[in-house]
């Protein structure tokens, strides 16, 4: 899923709410198009990118409404690490 800077394509970035479906669905559709099998501690990853993905999701809506960002200043989500051995699937 690309979330950031245009890069090198040149195409708008998209958040996590304009690609189809969510971080799960996609990481699956992607196993199968690749004939992957599913790796439980990669699904652990999937699950905090997901849970990344909703926290800035509710950030971006807190931002744009004037009210919420009056009451209260919405703190923007903490980020995620990912590490492990070579071969582990990261870039995946």
């Amino acid at each position: 899923m690309a979330v950031g800077n245009s890069g090198a394509s040149g195409r708008r970035p998209q958040s996590a709410s304009v690609i189809e479906g969510s971080v799960v669905e996609a990481y699956r559709r992607a196993l199968a198009a690749r004939g992957f099998v599913e790796d439980a501690a990669q699904r652990e990853a999937i699950d905090c990118l997901q849970r990344l993905a909703s926290r800035c999701e509710a950030f971006e809506r807190d931002t744009r409404s004037l009210m919420g960002r009056w009451i209260r200043r919405p703190r923007p989500p903490r980020g995620l690490w990912l590490w492990g051995g070579v071969g582990r699937g990261k870039s995946f």
